[in-house]
């Protein structure tokens, strides 16, 4: 059986021994110190005829009478919750005089500190209250304080209509040194599972690192200029000059400058193989200021293989892959970037500086709707409006719920956008723009070279043939096919 010795006065003590009252254990005992003006509140024979609590009634700043008490028994634990400030201090004073490593637990409303004394934990009564009162403030992450460690390890957020994670499946997040795990909707629990789409108003539970937490609520807040998060953080560029002509490497490393340059919170990792002179790795450098190199690694012989690019990809935390049709080509280096899941920045043949729009050609509406946020993300990063190419030839209109929520979100955002919506086949409206960033869905029926792609409806693998085009393809959750 636990011993926990209690000394109580004031009014926090009087509701907190009320609770303590209403236990049914019986594996503690409570050996209480207790105020006059708290004793004559409950019944004297009740208390009398408690089997698990002792009463003792003198005051606790006496020390030969508290010694009396600690001397009787062993205490795993000293509560104190006294309304005076000299009085508490005395109280912990003489405590550690007879027992020098007690545990003790303090209420605090003055926010005292004993020097070095490892063996107090202070619930400290200002901060309780302020952190209670902040976190019913709109759109405020709120921490668990009297579960686990209590410092933030623990912590439930409500998904903002416009969130990053609104309507993303939890498989497509990157949980890395933190957790979704729990999900309230309606007011009701629901397991956490890879296939779970998270949407606004949800309710979840995130356990991991504090400091991670904290970012992770930022970005669940905040409405944009963050990506590539929550994929990654960072850009890296893969460069293999031995199979890979010179000219490409040269004009990659440009797209990757140009975008560092739009994703300022960025950082830019090169990876280079197989260069056959330093003359070139000396020109791939000239085209990043002094003062703005990216980070290189530089392989100079034939040992780097594709596995080595997925293990770059969790070291550096990259959010962004920077490449081109050469690259994607190979089936292997394909694989091992898509199990990657994150964003690919795909080189068209326009230069990047030149983009006059962000251009969306709704197609699946769920994959879409998945990725809505980033959009609006993206084009506020390059600074360029966003359009919506609501094409349809055929005359119908079954894109209008996805058209009614990009609408809400643009005001969410306070964003503008333009939809474009006719009868035109939108493919060849495409084929007639010159300099956009086109923004679509990862799917692996892009990267299938099949005879039957000539005469696809998809409007997404039709897009991505136009190679002029600069594109970024963001990951969504899709039937795992075999490439």
């Amino acid at each position: 059986m636990k011993n926990i010795l209690t000394i109580f006065s004031g009014d926090v003590a009087r509701v907190l021994f009320g609770k303590i009252l209403g236990l049914s254990r019986v594996d503690t005992f409570y050996e209480v110190i207790l105020s006059e003006e708290i004793l004559k509140d409950f019944d004297k024979d009740m208390l009398n005829n408690m089997t698990n609590i002792k009463i003792h009634n003198f005051d606790p700043t006496s020390y030969f009478k508290l010694s009396a008490v600690l001397s009787s028994k062993q205490f795993s634990q000293v509560v104190i919750s006294n309304f005076r400030k000299d009085e508490t201090v005395n109280i912990v004073k003489n405590i550690r005089k007879l027992e020098k490593n007690a545990s003790i637990v303090l209420y605090d409303r003055w926010n005292i500190q004993i020097k070095e004394d490892e063996n107090i934990q202070y619930i400290r009564a200002l901060n309780i209250l302020s952190n209670s009162i902040f976190q019913k403030l709109p759109n405020i992450p709120k921490v668990a304080q009297n579960i686990g460690l209590g410092i933030g390890e623990i912590m439930e957020i409500t998904i903002p209509f416009g969130s990053k994670f609104a309507y993303r499946y939890i498989r497509s997040i990157k949980q890395r040194r933190w957790q979704i795990t729990a999900l309230y909707r309606d007011e009701k629990l629901v397991i956490v599972q890879p296939f779970i789409m998270i949407k606004p108003n949800d309710i979840i539970i995130m356990t991991g690192e504090p400091k991670v937490l904290s970012r992770m609520s930022n970005i669940i807040l905040r409405n944009k200029g963050q990506f590539p998060v929550p994929y990654g953080k960072n850009l890296y560029l893969y460069l293999d000059m031995f199979k890979s002509k010179f000219s490409s490497c040269l004009n990659l490393a440009k797209k990757a400058k140009q975008l560092k340059r739009k994703l300022s919170e960025t950082k830019l990792y090169i990876k280079i193989t197989n260069p056959t002179t330093f003359e070139q790795i000396k020109k791939i450098k000239d085209i990043f200021d002094n003062n703005n190199q990216p980070i290189y690694n530089i392989d100079f012989e034939d040992s780097f293989d594709f596995e080595d690019i997925g293990k770059d990809i969790e070291l550096y935390d990259v959010g962004l892959f920077v490449t081109d049709e050469s690259y994607y080509q190979n089936i292997d280096f394909l694989d091992t970037i898509l199990e990657k899941n994150i964003p690919l920045f795909i080189s068209g043949t326009k230069d990047l500086d030149k983009t006059q729009k962000c251009v969306v050609v709704p197609n699946e509406d769920e994959n879409y709707r998945q990725i809505a946020s980033l959009f609006f993300d993206i084009s506020s990063q390059f600074k360029k409006r966003l359009n919506i190419y609501n094409m349809n030839p055929y005359g119908s209109d079954k894109h209008k719920d996805f058209i009614d929520y990009l609408s809400e979100l643009s005001i969410t955002y306070n964003q503008e956008i333009d939809i474009l919506s006719n009868e035109q086949n939108p493919i060849r409206y495409l084929q007639q723009e010159q300099n956009i960033l086109h923004i679509l869905p990862t799917k692996k029926a892009l990267f299938k070279r099949k005879i039957s792609n000539i005469f696809s409806t998809d409007t997404d693998i039709l897009s991505f043939k136009i190679k002029k085009h600069n594109k970024i393809l963001i990951p969504t959750v899709e039937d795992q096919d075999e490439i």
